[in-house]
């Protein structure tokens, strides 16, 4: 792909992320709200458990110290989700599966966070304020903007320079992948470097 054709690739995810937002301002703060119940939920339960193991039980999940293969516990688990997503932004139908899944994924945020403070204490209160705090909203915004985005882009029919710009929806799809999986990593790596002993239910 030359340089022109990545341009006008780029300039209509641009143009269908404006569009994503404009049109689909309800179902953004519906998503919104359903995350910000879901952390609550994750963090009022956490608080009552106060047990990786209860809290894991409720979930039906593992639960991993923090090390290479997590990363790739971690990296499946958040592309499981992802994949739920892209399929559901093909059809109206499907959208109670993203609501679901970012759900899912919002409830696990707030639990993880509350249970790193909760056994690790300051050093936790650290960590999860400079990495995980961070890299876990930029995940689940992600989710959320890619979901909008992708729900647009497959409708999305306009011309840049006389030449239709192809695949947009494919090249949304691989761009949240990557970036999927460079926020996977980079907080995986800093969790690594400043708290080995950390504990993820995924």
């Amino acid at each position: 792909m030359g340089n022109s054709s990545k341009n006008r690739a780029f300039y209509a995810i641009k143009e269908v992320g404006a569009d994503a937002i404009k049109k689909n301002k309800f179902k953004f703060l519906f998503l919104a709200v359903i995350a910000m119940i879901a952390i609550l939920t994750g963090v009022i339960i956490a608080i009552k458990t106060q047990s990786i193991s209860t809290f894991t039980r409720l979930l039906g999940e593992k639960k991993e110290c923090l090390n290479g293969t997590t990363f790739w516990l971690r990296l499946l688990s958040m592309l499981v989700v992802y994949t739920f997503i892209v399929l559901a932004s093909l059809s109206p139908w499907l959208c109670p599966i993203a609501f679901l899944f970012v759900a899912y994924r919002a409830f696990l945020m707030g639990g993880n966070i509350t249970l790193l403070i909760v056994f690790n204490g300051i050093s936790g209160m650290v960590v999860c304020l400079l990495v995980v705090l961070p890299c876990q909203l930029i995940s689940l915004a992600l989710f959320v903007f890619l979901f909008l985005l992708l729900c647009e882009a497959k409708n999305y029919k306009k011309c840049y320079g006389c030449e239709r710009v192809k695949n947009y929806w494919l090249l949304l799809v691989l761009i949240g992948v990557l970036l999927i999986t460079i926020v996977c990593l980079v907080e995986s790596l800093l969790i690594s470097l400043l708290s080995p002993s950390v504990i993820f239910v995924f």
